[in-house]
């Protein structure tokens, strides 16, 4: 079964899960089904009571991308940057891919990444 919180809820899972459907629906190229997953976790709050902080990044990181494919720059720039900001520090290929799709975000916005920062990266 999902795992379960020190409460013996099965909260703690749901948030798992539907990360693993998500990048299952991405990979499949079914986003319209990623709308049937938002609601849910949106009405309970599931992805912000979660205490697991990887799941939480996963499901910002998914959301983003998700915007940004409905063409909502600030939402997508939104939950991106709080992906990157929460993603562990040494996690570098997370955070590579998290800069993917939150650049080409902040430049539709006007904001240019720093040299820095792309050198870091090897954007």
């Amino acid at each position: 079964g999902a795992p379960l919180d020190e409460n013996g809820s099965k909260k703690a899972g749901v948030l798992y899960i539907v990360n693993r459907l998500f990048a299952m629906y991405f990979r499949l190229n079914t986003l319209r089904l990623c709308k049937n997953l938002l609601r849910p976790i949106e009405s309970r709050s599931l992805h912000e009571v979660s205490e697991n902080k990887g799941d939480k990044v996963t499901y910002r990181y998914y959301v983003g991308r998700l915007a940004m494919f409905e063409d909502q720059y600030d939402v997508a720039e939104e939950h991106l940057d709080y992906a990157l900001k929460h993603c562990y520090r040494g996690a570098r290929g997370n955070k590579k891919r998290i800069l993917n799709y939150l650049l080409p975000v902040k430049l539709l916005r006007g904001r240019l990444p720093t040299q820095y920062l792309l050198q870091k990266y090897s954007l």
